[in-house]
């Protein structure tokens, strides 16, 4: 594990994925993913905006470390919450990231073991074909990224589970 300054979840070389605010780097299936204790207070993850424009964008669809480690910690059973890739993931970038871009981003709610939740359209252009695109020549999102707090995934989850939540 090798140690770097503000952690960004990162798969090469497919751009950033989950930005998490930590600072240890694992290594697995061919990709670098940064992780490690939180630098930030309160802890939080950071939504990247790429992430919309990529088959494996947000950590590839996976619940990112950081999130199962805080909710162990606080006795919380993340195994019996709803489905990260399913249903909370989905939630947060519709929630969180989607009112905050300056581009007009139309939704795909894809039922996969990838990224689930990506841009169909960009300012009226489709962008499908760029889902697969390992060089990154999709448009550009902005803001880069929004960050969420830990409380606030619990309580997007906490609607999840109460069904009031992914419109």
């Amino acid at each position: 594990m090798a140690t770097i300054g503000l952690y960004l979840a990162v798969l090469v070389p497919f751009g950033v994925a989950v930005y998490l605010v930590t600072r240890r780097v694992m290594e697995g299936r061919g990709r670098e993913h940064v992780m490690a204790e939180p630098t930030a207070s309160p802890p939080a993850l950071l939504l990247a905006s790429k992430g919309l424009l990529s088959k494996w964008g947000f950590n590839d669809g996976d619940a990112p470390g950081d999130w199962l480690d805080w909710c162990e910690e606080r006795g919380i059973d993340w195994l019996a919450l709803p489905s990260w890739r399913e249903e909370i993931l989905p939630a947060l970038v519709c929630r969180f990231l989607v009112p905050v871009l300056d581009q007009d981003v139309t939704l795909a709610f894809i039922g996969t073991n990838h990224n689930p939740v990506r841009a169909g359209t960009v300012d009226g252009v489709d962008t499908e074909d760029r889902w697969y695109d390992a060089h990154d020549r999709g448009p550009v999102l902005t803001p880069e990224w929004v960050e969420v707090t830990m409380e606030q995934v619990l309580g997007v989850t906490r609607r999840v589970m109460e069904g009031r939540d992914r419109e």
